[in-house]
């Protein structure tokens, strides 16, 4: 049995209550004391690999932008004073 086997039949299955498996949570909490041991060049190389991973992961536009209202019904309001459409409304609420 290897280590990474004896010391994983320890945990338990489940969770550990931030969404994450325990085994997941074991090979983060890893892979982060790996990281801390590393030179800071090696660090730094790490961080840009893992950056470059993700993007690539990553939508690379979002699917639609808020720009696409622009203009959007903007003929319904075409001959009406915006201020009497105000007054208009304020009037209604006091009945």
């Amino acid at each position: 049995m290897s280590k990474f086997d004896s010391d994983c039949a320890g945990l338990k299955s489940g969770y550990d209550g931030g969404g994450r498996s325990s085994l997941a949570a074991y090979t983060y909490k890893n892979a982060l004391e790996i990281a801390e041991s590393l030179s800071p060049e090696d660090r730094q190389r790490l961080l840009e690999e893992l950056k470059a991973q993700i993007a690539k992961e990553a939508p690379s536009e979002p699917k639609h932008s808020i720009m696409e209202f622009y203009g959007l019904g903007k003929e319904i309001w075409e001959g009406i004073d915006a201020q009497e459409y105000v007054n208009r409304e304020r009037a209604s609420w006091n009945g």
